[in-house]
């Protein structure tokens, strides 16, 4: 659910938000995989 959350974010946020917006939501969901991975 959370994973989903997500990229939907990622999606509606790349769309309406900006860059930096965008930029951090990336960020976000990068960490947070590559912790969940580790």
């Amino acid at each position: 659910a959370r994973r989903q959350r997500a990229e939907y974010l990622r999606h509606r946020g790349s769309r309406q938000s900006s860059t930096r917006t965008n930029w951090l939501d990336m960020y976000k969901s990068g960490d947070f995989l590559s912790r969940k991975l580790a």
